[in-house]
């Protein structure tokens, strides 16, 4: 004999059993990597082309990167206009970010998420390279001074 339970308690069993099952998606990002300054493409094909496209949402850190709202594209704050997605997206399928210029801070998991007749969510890991210019003059400016302040004591030194 099946035990009965009330209306209730049988739509709370099946609201608690969508949301186990929505709080273990496990995403493996793919990962992008490009020195700083230059430009990146992070991948997005979770449509096909010409499917009907209610939303997307590029994220990272839970901040818009990047909204979709077909027709209409708006930019999050944080990218001053730097981001920004095909063209020609819907006839592509391709909702590919691009990130022009990259910036040290643009490093991190970003998620690329499609609402279209189901919801679907994709995750790129971007890795910024310091360039060598920076790194390599921090290291080498106080060598120099140190060489500088060097070369004048010794020449107090010998000509005093």
């Amino acid at each position: 004999s099946m035990m009965r339970l009330p209306f209730s308690a049988a739509v709370l069993l099946v609201f608690i059993r969508k949301v186990e099952l929505t709080d273990l998606q496990v995403f493996l990002p793919s990962e992008v990597v490009v020195d700083e300054g230059d430009d990146a493409t992070l991948p997005c094909r979770s449509i096909t082309a010409g499917q009907r496209v209610k939303s997307a949402q590029w994220r990272r850190d839970r901040q818009m990167v990047l909204g979709l709202n077909p027709p209409h594209v708006t930019d999050g704050n944080d990218f001053e206009s730097r981001v920004s997605i095909p063209s020609d997206w819907y006839q592509r399928g391709d909702l590919s970010l691009s990130i022009k210029p990259v910036q040290l801070r643009d490093r991190g998991v970003y998620f690329c998420d499609v609402d279209k007749t189901e919801r679907h969510r994709s995750a790129v890991r971007l890795r910024v390279r310091e360039t060598v210019s920076k790194s390599l003059t921090s290291t080498l400016k106080p060598t120099l001074m140190v060489s500088t302040l060097t070369l004048r004591v010794c020449f107090i030194y010998f000509y005093t």
